[in-house]
């Protein structure tokens, strides 16, 4: 039973009536009444008070209970109305229900209708109450479905369920599958156009498969980025999360999100590519200042050898041309010299030009200065070079020199000197047998190449690494400075030198040197 102490009751019914009888029956259930003897009082009564139920009663003088009760309506449209007709009103029973009345009762000579009135009243309060919480979950869940289509509309992605089948059927997908993929939800709901395993990129799918398959045998969310191609055909970066719930049917279902992250990845991408390159350009500064740092060390390693050389060349020549004076001397004074006497005035002379040859080095590195560049022929130059050199007879020499080669720009007596250090060294690296071969050629960049190549045991990686250091020899009587000198000469005339090992056997000393302006 309805609870009656807060029920409040408006009796509309005529004072030559049982009112008064109907209300104390009431009163004593616990029902709040008010009487209203009228239609005007019932409709002032309601306004002032505002009551749960009102009893309409055919016994009013100034209007029938269905015009009442239509008055009553008209003010408050919720208000339940209980009718109260004669046994030949049955019409106006009609009327009141058409009107939205919510029972009505007959009253008997006997008065059972006033027994049965409380149990009508808690009919009509239990109905309302019903539909009132009906009327109260049908809102809520009205409003939760605007929130949440609200939600998922104004989501960066789709929200979807679909079928763990092959295809991904979906069952339902939010509206922002149409900015995701380009195509509205009509056309991916229950594959009406096309699968959503249709839309993934073909070399992604077994991926994602797998990632579900992993997820959901774990029991846990599963998570997948992979690609997507759109209505218009454009790849995109997809993320998407989800897990598995119960179907209706007891079908596999997913349920989850996905989310565009094409920008995302292209700003990593952007980011590996920038790191990348920092990391170049810090690895190639690295470099610079370490050759910046070689290169000084080395000026400042030449400086001081060339201040030491030019003294100790100085001082060295005068007694060693004492020493070979005496030496021709001693072999013309000593007409009957046995033949040790005479190989030992021999090795005298041998080692003096050893010794002058060395003092040679030493004077000419530590003069080289600022070279007077010329413009000079190839050909020429190299003839020079290589006539200067006297080749030893066992060695082959093969010369390939380009016609009509451009003039390079360059000092000559650096250049000789040059060419001269590098001939020699190749022969002798050969022993007594061997070919030398001798090219100049143009590059077609401004500049003439002249290679030096010989079948010797070429150079190994530790030594090349070292080769054009002064003072570094991997000869036995040498002091390093004929490569060194070589570079510096080269370089100071704007060209540059280069050595590699041959595929088969030997070394190649590579030099460009700038030819003359066209102009000039």
């Amino acid at each position: 039973m309805v609870e009656a102490h807060a029920c409040r009751i408006l009796l509309v019914m005529g004072e030559h009536s049982p009112a008064r009888s109907i209300e104390r029956r009431l009163t004593d259930r616990g029902y709040r009444v008010e009487v209203a003897p009228d239609r005007a009082q019932a409709l002032a009564a309601f306004a002032a008070r505002h009551h749960d139920v009102a009893i309409l009663s055919h016994r009013t003088p100034d209007a029938d209970a269905v015009s009442v009760a239509q008055a009553l309506r008209l003010q408050a449209p919720e208000l339940p109305c209980l009718l109260m007709v004669s046994a030949g009103s049955v019409e106006d029973a009609r009327q009141g229900l058409e009107l939205g009345i919510c029972d009505y009762l007959v009253e008997d000579a006997e008065g059972v209708y006033l027994e049965l009135l409380p149990c009508a009243i808690d009919r009509v309060l239990t109905r309302l109450r019903s539909e009132r919480e009906h009327a109260s979950v049908e809102a809520e869940l009205h409003e939760s479905r605007r929130a949440l289509t609200t939600l998922m509309d104004n989501l960066p992605g789709m929200a979807y369920r679909c079928l763990n089948d092959a295809d991904w059927r979906l069952l339902f997908v939010s509206s922002g599958c149409e900015a995701l993929t380009g195509y509205p939800q009509h056309d991916l709901l229950h594959n009406r156009r096309l699968s959503y395993a249709e839309l993934v990129h073909h070399e992604d799918r077994d991926r994602l498969r797998t990632a579900i398959a992993d997820g959901l045998r774990d029991g846990r969310h599963f998570e997948c980025e992979y690609r997507i191609v759109t209505a218009s055909g454009e790849v995109r970066w997809v993320w998407e999360r989800g897990t598995q719930v119960p179907g209706s049917l007891g079908d596999e279902v997913l349920e989850g999100f996905i989310l565009d992250v094409t920008a995302r990845r292209e700003a990593e991408r952007q980011l590996r590519d920038h790191s990348e390159r920092l990391e170049e350009m810090v690895a190639e500064r690295t470099r610079a200042l370490e050759e910046a740092q070689s290169q000084l060390v080395r000026r400042e390693k030449l400086a001081a050898i060339g201040q030491v050389a030019g003294g100790v060349g100085h001082e060295l020549r005068t007694p060693l041309s004492i020493i070979k004076n005496a030496a021709f001397l001693l072999a013309e004074a000593v007409e009957d010299a046995t033949l040790d006497t005479g190989e030992l005035v021999a090795m005298i002379e041998g080692e003096v030009e050893r010794a002058d040859r060395i003092v040679a080095d030493l004077l000419d590195f530590a003069r080289a200065g600022t070279p007077v560049p010329l413009p000079l022929e190839p050909e020429a130059l190299l003839t020079s070079a290589l006539t200067r050199a006297q080749v030893p007879s066992g060695i082959e020499v093969v010369t390939d020199v380009s016609s009509a080669l451009p003039r390079v720009l360059a000092d000559p007596l650096q250049m000789e000197q040059v060419l001269l250090n590098l001939i020699t060294n190749a022969y002798q690296s050969m022993g007594s047998i061997g070919t030398l071969t001798l090219r100049a050629a143009a590059s077609g960049d401004g500049h003439l190449v002249f290679v030096v190549s010989d079948t010797g045991g070429g150079i190994s990686r530790n030594v090349m690494a070292q080769l054009f250091e002064p003072l570094f020899s991997t000869k036995a009587r040498g002091i390093g400075l004929g490569l060194a000198l070589c570079k510096h000469h080269v370089e100071a005339n704007g060209g540059t030198i280069v050595a590699a090992n041959n595929p088969e056997r030997g070394a190649t000393f590579t030099v460009t040197l700038p030819i003359v302006p066209t102009d000039g």
